[in-house]
């Protein structure tokens, strides 16, 4: 198909969309988003489809509906198909949201995305039935749920958070912020890869942040963020801290026992490069733990930008002065952290068959 066919029904499609109407009704409208996951969310659907259409494997909802209709909808191109194609995407997302995070599938989701189904299908002239569409996505969450899914979202719900250094580290950012501004515009510990949440769990992915972590933390880089695992429901001093890195496979590693641990761990070169920890340990740790090994950052690695680096070394200082931190001095801890604490992570579905 001719691109700049493609082109012309979706500038159709954004004109159109105000007038259009999807004919959900009321009762299954779609939950508020901001502006820009909406943006985001109702795109996925295309997106998959040229993924599958380009390295012939299943993405996102054709896991669901397989690799034919994918194709197909690669080249979609009509303005009332590609609208159509955004309501499959906007309800499997929802669906997706609470299968990620190992809570049973709550039945107005399910009814959405069948309906959305149906008249997507309703439109290209293809015969499927509700009845149908129905047992097509039961079947795929049977397959693709987690066996210990919830009916409610207890795990996720309220979480007791007890935490004194935690409170202390986002006063200590505040101070560091107007103590050590950057022309970057990465101020305190921004600077050194440990951007802090607001609050609690605003960095999570859902796809891949263990179920019974909340974030606190995240480098802004490839969406590589920390959490703390919650134990008994709390959050405590004693919790230990996950760095998970979406972009790796082995995406969950176990960096700090505690937090103060975790902050000592990266006191030498921040925290931008702990990634390294999920695909090549043995390599990255002698970084982190050799005497007088140089903090080394990832803008100094890219740009080799002195003034970058010296911001860098006086955050780490005082950071470091203010908490007592010290390095970690021997690999095997980071080997015995993993060994203790990495089977009581509870994965989202999708993890759990590549763990």
């Amino acid at each position: 198909m001719p691109e700049i066919v493609r082109r012309l029904g979706y500038w159709l499609a954004d004109r159109l969309r105000p007038r259009y109407d999807n004919g959900l009704g009321e009762e299954l409208a779609f939950p508020t988003l901001s502006r820009p996951a909406l943006f985001c969310y109702r795109g996925n659907m295309w997106r998959n489809a040229a993924l599958v259409a380009s390295l012939n494997c299943r993405f996102g909802i054709f896991e669901l509906l397989g690799m034919d209709c994918g194709r197909r909808a690669a080249r979609a191109w009509r303005p009332g198909e590609l609208l159509r194609m955004e309501d499959v995407s906007l309800a499997f997302h929802f669906v997706e949201q609470q299968r990620h995070r190992g809570i049973l599938v709550e039945p107005i989701h399910i009814d959405r995305l069948v309906e959305t189904l149906f008249r997507y299908f309703d439109y290209r002239g293809e015969a499927r039935t509700r009845v149908e569409l129905r047992r097509m996505v039961n079947d795929y969450l049977d397959e693709h749920s987690a066996p210990d899914a919830e009916l409610a979202p207890g795990e996720f719900g309220s979480v007791r958070v007890s935490h004194h250094l935690l409170d202390q580290l986002r006063e200590l950012h505040a101070e560091m912020e107007a103590r050590f501004p950057d022309r970057l515009g990465m101020a305190g510990l921004a600077g050194v890869g440990l951007i802090l949440d607001y609050e609690l769990d605003q960095s999570r992915y859902d796809h891949c942040t263990p179920h019974n972590c909340r974030t606190f933390a995240h480098t802004g880089c490839d969406g590589d963020h920390f959490s703390l695992l919650v134990q008994a429901g709390s959050i405590t001093e004693d919790s230990p801290v996950i760095l998970t890195a979406p972009s790796c496979f082995q995406v969950n590693v176990i960096v700090g026992e505690t937090l103060f641990d975790f902050l000592c761990l990266g006191v030498r070169r921040g925290y931008f490069d702990l990634r390294e920890l999920t695909h090549r340990p043995e390599e990255a740790l002698p970084k982190y733990l050799a005497p007088g090994q140089e903090m080394q950052s990832l803008q100094q690695e890219e740009g080799d930008d002195p003034a970058f680096e010296a911001f860098q070394r006086q955050v780490l200082g005082y950071l470091s002065a203010a908490l007592g931190l010290h390095p970690w001095t021997n690999m095997e801890k980071f080997h015995r952290l993993q060994e203790r604490y990495r089977s009581c992570l509870k994965l989202p579905p999708d993890l759990r068959h590549c763990d």
